[in-house]
Order: C-alpha cells, then structure tokens, then sequence
C-alpha cells in the first residue's frame, strides 16, 4: 500500500533501476525521480541547510526519507492530512528504541531551529524550508532532551518509540516495532522482511478491532 501523492507509485511495484534509496528496488511506493529528489535535497522543497546539520545526521534522515516514501509496508499507519503538500501521510509508526537511539545519537550535535520540522516549523515562503525571523539555531539535544522527544516530534508524530523494556531484546523476531534500513546495524533484506511482518500484524490487529473474530 502507497500513501497518496503525485511523487509515488499508485502502487508497489518492482523499481530495479533505483539507484538511490536502493534498499527498495525489489518492492517500492517511489520511482527514481522521488528516490532522486530525496538524495538531492530537493523533495518537497525541503533541505538541511537550515543550520548545521552534520553529514551523518543528514545520512540517517535519508535512510529515513527512503523509508517513509518508498516501502510498501507503512500502510496501517497511513492518514489522510489537511496538508498541501500532502494528501496522506504516515502516523505514529512503532519505531525501535534502537533506532531512535543511534539516529539522535547521530544529530545530538547538529543545531536546528524548529522542534516540528513538517507543521508550522519552518517559514516556506522562499519556497523551500528556512528558519522564521528570529529563531536562533540550537544544538538539537537541547532542543528536545532526550532520543524519544526528537524521534517523535521531529516529523509531527509520524513515530512513536517502543521502548526497550517492552520487549526482552530488539531482533528480528520481535514484532512490536519497525526498524530503519541503513540505520540498523542487520541485513537490508533481513529488516525489510521484519518490518514487513510487522505491518501485517498490525493490519491484522485493525481488521479484527473494526470487524471482530
């Protein structure tokens, strides 16, 4: 399932000329124009050149960009949006701990000017993302505190952590969460697989609340 949007596939659909966002090729919700415009910068508008954020903190929202738009495996948390610049979008995604972790870990030193980088966050007027009047760039960790603030309030709630003592351990048979290809340290394949599983019980979950046994 895709969401809604002129820069994604109707459907998954085999993409094998996916040179960016590779992670993907076998199954994807992006052409290699929306896969291209992700690694240029260019999506939406959107760039990192806001203040200083580092190369391996902009290296994890990539890897995180490539998910959210190509993976055929976000549909139970697809909503629709009153957005512009987006029909549907994604809510809430259970996102491991770990994930979260390395990702804040990665950006703790980058400085930012806005906690919620997709709603209200950014004066677009230029047309691309920039800092409003007067909003100084800050070190990220002092802009939310801690790996589980950053992770859920950076894109408006589109994660929610599941923290490690939900759990005995974070592998891929732990079903209670998605990880990030490229972030976490397994096989591509191997997380594509997990995160797969985990969708579909998930959509199992939705069907039996809204239908029953």
């Amino acid at each position: 399932m895709c969401p809604k949007s002129d820069k994604q596939n109707d459907h998954p659909i085999p993409e094998p000329y996916l040179e960016r966002c590779p992670e993907w090729k076998d199954l994807s919700c992006c052409p290699p124009t929306t896969a291209n415009l992700i690694n240029n910068e260019s999506l939406h508008g959107f760039n990192f050149n806001f203040c200083n954020i580092t190369k391996g903190c902009k290296d994890f929202f990539l890897h995180e960009h490539c998910m959210v738009k190509c993976s055929p495996h976000l549909g139970p948390w697809i909503v629709k949006t009153s957005s512009s610049k987006f029909k549907e979008n994604v809510f809430k995604i259970p996102l491991c701990e770990s994930d979260c972790n390395k990702w804040y870990e990665a950006c703790s030193s980058s400085t930012a000017c806005a906690t919620n980088w997709r709603s209200g966050g950014f004066d677009w007027s230029s047309g691309t993302n920039q800092c409003h009047e007067g909003y100084k760039c800050l070190p990220i960790s002092n802009i939310y505190g801690s790996a589980k603030a950053f992770c859920e309030k950076v894109f408006d709630n589109s994660y929610s952590v599941i923290q490690s003592d939900s759990v005995a351990d974070w592998n891929v048979t732990d079903y209670h969460c998605m990880h990030i290809p490229g972030i976490a340290e397994r096989d591509t394949a191997e997380i594509i697989k997990h995160n797969a599983e985990v969708a579909k019980r998930q959509a199992e979950v939705i069907i039996e609340r809204v239908y029953g046994d």
